[in-house]
């Protein structure tokens, strides 16, 4: 009996609960509704489905977070777009990374075959850099790396391709953000004055 005493005590108590949200429900102001669905969204744009092994997740996070800020997405279409916007903005910072660790690459690959330096693969940037300011060749060896490049597979031309279809994807996105978000008159206007 001391059972459905408890039990009911606790449904009482439950329901009671229930009226004053249902009949009183707790008020929000427009900034408070604001900053939770910003919340939202950064972490919509969670770091695991950006970044790759060896990239910073905290770099990613806040990268996210000034692009969010200044983009302040209001509508769906808005996020749909800054999602696309923060994509390709991180893929273009990736590819800088891409493009010098091919440089560092084939500079190591280069010094151990061409100048006959030893075990090029361990050693560490500064002793890299040693290295190329013993040969007094640096520019030389530069010329070589991006010689080799244009003989093979052109990693560096893929690479720049690459590049440049990510960066008009990048301002086409853009573009139709402001549009978007500002509206057609205010951004011809603003077009007008930037060009």
């Amino acid at each position: 009996m001391k059972k459905n005493k408890k039990n009911d005590q606790m449904e009482s108590k439950i329901s009671f609960k229930e009226v004053l949200e249902k009949n009183f429900p707790p008020r929000k102001t427009e900034k408070t509704k604001y900053l939770i669905s910003k919340s939202k969204i950064k972490s919509g744009f969670s770091s695991d489905k950006f970044i790759i092994f060896g990239e910073d997740k905290r770099e990613f996070d806040r990268y996210r977070n000034s692009m969010i800020d200044q983009l302040d997405p209001k509508t769906v279409v808005q996020v749909d777009l800054a999602f696309m916007i923060i994509k390709h903005g991180w893929d273009l910072k990736r590819i800088n990374l891409i493009r010098n660790g091919l440089m560092n690459a084939e500079t190591r690959i280069l010094l151990e075959k061409a100048f006959n330096i030893e075990d090029t693969q361990i050693l560490n940037k500064y002793e890299i850099e040693k290295e190329l300011n013993d040969l007094n060749k640096k520019s030389e060896v530069m010329g070589m790396v991006y010689a080799r490049d244009c003989i093979g597979v052109n990693a560096f031309e893929k690479l720049s391709r690459l590049e440049t279809s990510i960066h008009a994807k990048y301002i086409k996105i853009y573009d139709y953000y402001k549009l978007d978000r500002f509206g057609k008159e205010l951004y011809e206007q603003k077009q007008v004055s930037n060009g």
